[in-house]
């Protein structure tokens, strides 16, 4: 869910949320592991994992019914410090997204 709907959501039991307070706790839980933001998506999604905060995560994006799951992927993580080593560059983010379609959406395709 984007912050937005977060405050709509919380907004529609009577009284207004400002998204500001939405955006603070976002980030309370983003530092606490609790949620992540999916960048391609401008949302959040809470965190059912139990990894470290230095965790190199990998969120799977199903184009059909919007789930999205995290996991790692270590070979692409090595291989992606290497380049960035190589080339001389420091990430001020790492997020790694790929979109695509699910087990379960394929499987229903048949």
């Amino acid at each position: 869910m984007g912050a937005y709907d977060i405050t709509e959501r919380l907004s529609a039991q009577g009284k207004r949320v400002a998204a500001v307070s939405v955006y603070r706790a976002l980030d309370f839980l983003g530092e606490h592991g609790l949620v992540h933001r999916i960048a391609s998506r401008n949302a959040f999604v809470s965190c059912g994992h139990d990894h470290g905060k230095a965790a190199k995560l990998v969120f799977l994006i199903c184009r059909s019914c919007g789930g999205i799951d995290e996991t790692t992927a270590p070979a692409v993580e090595n291989a992606l410090d290497t380049t960035l080593a190589r080339s001389g560059f420091k990430p001020s983010s790492r997020i790694l997204e790929v979109e695509g379609q699910c087990g379960a959406c394929l499987a229903q395709e048949g």
